[in-house]
């Protein structure tokens, strides 16, 4: 996480609530090859279970889209796990649509023994 802190091409927002912690999106910019500028991507998404359908979700990405409109970025990503009906849904209600399909494949093998969604009382995209 410290690099992650330190450079300058992530944003890290957090939404408190009665000095805890309820919210986390991680924002990183990154520069397009096919089209003359640049992008930011919702890389994390996170809002506590018991504070879901509450808003913290939405302002913390109007937050994200108004930071990345400010730095210049033409779109803003989301990439979603395929079982996660109720987040896509989440993210089409916030103007986001379906584009691709992403491939992933892991270049490190102690990597692939961590699960997708870890159990840490928060939710991810």
């Amino acid at each position: 996480m410290r690099r992650i802190f330190a450079d300058p091409q992530y944003v890290n927002l957090v939404a408190v609530n009665e000095s805890k912690v309820v919210g986390f999106l991680g924002l990183v910019f990154g520069l397009y090859y096919e089209y003359n500028g640049s992008y930011a991507r919702i890389t994390v998404l996170s809002v506590a279970p018991e504070v879901q359908g509450q808003g913290i979700g939405r302002s913390l990405v109007t937050a994200a889209e108004e930071i990345a409109k400010s730095r210049g970025a033409i779109t803003c990503i989301v990439n979603s796990g395929l079982q996660r009906a109720e987040a896509h849904r989440f993210y089409e209600t916030l103007g986001f649509s379906w584009k691709s399909k992403a491939f992933y494949k892991s270049l490190n093998m102690a990597e692939q023994a961590i699960p997708a969604d870890r159990a840490d009382g928060l939710r991810s995209c």
